[in-house]
């Protein structure tokens, strides 16, 4: 078994991982309202059926691309579906919402702008050789992202992510739609940007949120060796991206405090203004 522990309750899980409550001691947001997640494709039945009667999980937000939601994928590395226990026997007993962080046309050109003329040819070379995109797209990501530190990476998400994100807090601003979980690959990413963005309007204190990120960290280390072949798939260094370590948040935060004054300005520049702010805080602040 995997114990989840919160501010107020601990989450016991057969397989699930990294799944815990955004609540945490000390924490404004109120508990049972907001949850974080690794992949909910490994739930057991047991796990799901937890999740949806005990937790009463309303709302599902995946934030994964489209290739970690298939069927399967060549290497073995994952198995995307949901079980169908989460989405309920007819519509409307949950809602599900795909929304991949990084499908979004800036972010692609983001990546090629990261990624060396040089290696790009490469890349292009080796995958046309044998037609495989995925080699190309893996070469290209080994590029851009291998030199670069987490919290430039998370830069990168914040400056180039904000459809995705803003999709993402308007559900959140629906009161009928929690308690929500939102969950990506491994939990520790995508979903902890977002977590920080939610902590952050809701006013948590910052050492709140480096200690909910750097806690994903220890989670995960039950599946290190799945995590390092996750990464390694997608060209991303095994050792960087299995870590959380609370430097790449204090760095993150003093870069959305330098560019725009705090998550509050962040958000509004992205077209999520004061009065939604001020709703969120509404329905998730103790």
């Amino acid at each position: 078994f995997f114990l989840m522990k919160s501010a107020k309750q601990q989450l016991k899980f057969t397989k699930l991982y990294n799944f815990r409550d955004v609540c945490r001691e000390g924490s404004k947001i109120q508990p049972r309202h907001v949850y974080r997640g690794a992949n909910l494709c490994y739930a057991s039945p047991e796990d799901a059926k937890y999740i949806v009667e005990e937790l009463g999980i309303k709302t599902l937000i995946d934030l994964r691309r489209a290739k970690e939601r298939g069927t399967s994928s060549d290497d073995g590395v994952i198995l995307g579906p949901l079980n169908p226990y989460f989405l309920g026997d007819k519509k409307g007993d949950r809602n599900y919402h795909s929304i991949p962080l990084t499908a979004t046309a800036n972010f692609s050109l983001a990546i090629l702008a990261n990624t060396s003329p040089f290696d790009l040819a490469g890349a292009l070379f080796s995958g046309l050789i044998g037609w495989n995109s995925k080699v190309i797209e893996r070469k290209i990501t080994q590029s851009a992202l291998g030199g670069k530190s987490l919290d430039e990476v998370y830069t990168l998400f914040l400056l180039n992510t904000q459809p995705q994100i803003y999709k993402v807090m308007m559900i959140l601003l629906e009161e009928s739609n929690f308690p929500v979980v939102l969950f990506c690959s491994g939990g520790k990413d995508r979903t902890a940007l977002l977590t920080m963005l939610v902590q952050g309007c809701c006013g948590e204190d910052p050492e709140v949120v480096i200690e909910s990120y750097h806690e994903s960290g220890q989670n995960l280390q039950v599946v290190a060796d799945r995590l390092r072949a996750e990464n390694e798939r997608d060209g991303l260094d095994p050792v960087v991206f299995g870590q959380t370590p609370k430097e790449a948040m204090e760095k993150l935060l003093e870069f959305i405090n330098k560019r725009w004054g705090g998550i509050p300005g962040y958000l509004n520049d992205l077209g999520f203004d004061e009065e939604k702010q001020k709703r969120l805080r509404s329905i998730l602040t103790q």
